[in-house]
């Protein structure tokens, strides 16, 4: 019997023939899942990397935890403001926005520190402008605003200026000198603004003195208040506002990401000389930089090219 069946399968006294390998799966395993990747950190960021330099990276986190500023003093200043105002809007605003006016006048008081008379131009007049002048020594202060919308009388303004960011025409006819200021704060307006934010910033630039520096606030458009609606795939901000409401420059028109602001003063033809994300409107201190609420952008007038010898 043994012998029939090597005649049927193989030649007797042979090794039995291997079976045929079983054909590839069509549909391989997936391969094992990659790391998650690590958090996000603009010190990790190329973009960021090239904008600043390590210089200007270090010089953020200078920026970030500086405080000229006693805070008791300034809070006692700022809600004794707070509470004589007459408007009663502003009076709400300013309340709100405590801890963002504190981060403010530390950052300008820091910028011009050094300076016997700093020249300072303010982008969209409250009623807590006054506050530079109280803990600024020798402050010259300017102002800017939409014609006829906030009246600057009895709030310490030594220049008020007029003009529609959102129009040449009106930028031009401001007549304000180019090189005049050491400081222009532009803060919480570019979200406001139904323009290109590139125009803006290159008026603002040559406003500077060569040595001037404009300092940016702006909401941090993927901040962690944002994620429910990104993930619902939906957008955080509501659609334009009506003509009425539009007109009063409350709405947020568009909010922006940090890296479309280092573009923005690249093509605006400035330099970012610093970058780093604010908490001033968030109640969790364990929030990584980059899921805060507020973003701070420190930028200059890109500096001339020297003259061959």
């Amino acid at each position: 019997m043994l012998k029939r069946i090597r005649r049927l399968f193989g030649r007797e006294g042979s090794a039995v023939a291997a079976p045929d390998p079983p054909p590839p799966d069509p549909l391989p395993p997936d391969p094992a899942p990659p790391d998650p990747p690590p958090p996000y950190c603009v010190e990790h960021d190329g973009r960021v990397v090239a904008a600043l330099g390590a210089e200007g990276l270090e010089f953020s986190r200078r920026l970030e935890a500086v405080q000229r500023v006693e805070p008791d003093g300034f809070y006692e200043a700022f809600d004794a403001l707070a509470l004589a105002t007459p408007n009663e809007s502003q009076r709400e605003y300013g309340l709100m926005h405590r801890r963002r006016f504190y981060e403010l006048v530390n950052l300008a008081a820091e910028i011009v520190a050094g300076l016997e008379a700093p020249v300072m131009l303010d982008i969209g007049l409250t009623e807590y402008v006054r506050l530079y002048k109280m803990f600024i020594p020798g402050l010259s202060l300017h102002t800017l605003e939409q014609p006829n919308y906030f009246n600057p009388a009895g709030l310490g303004v030594d220049q008020p200026h007029e003009a529609d960011l959102t129009r040449r025409a009106s930028r031009d006819a401001a007549s304000i000198p180019k090189g005049t200021f050491d400081l222009i704060i532009f803060a919480e307006v570019l979200e406001h603004l139904f323009v290109n934010p590139v125009e803006v910033l290159e008026w603002l630039l040559a406003l500077l003195k060569p040595s001037g520096r404009l300092l940016i606030t702006t909401p941090n458009m993927f901040s962690k208040i944002a994620w429910p609606a990104f993930l619902n795939y939906d957008n955080p901000l509501a659609p334009f506002p009506n003509e009425e409401f539009r007109t009063l420059g409350q709405a947020h028109l568009r909010e922006y990401s940090h890296i479309e602001l280092l573009r923005f003063v690249e093509q605006a033809g400035g330099k970012s000389k610093a970058l780093f994300f604010s908490a001033c409107w968030d109640d969790d201190e364990t929030l990584a930089p980059i899921d805060r609420h507020n973003m701070i952008l420190l930028a200059a007038p890109r500096e001339a090219p020297r003259a061959a010898p």
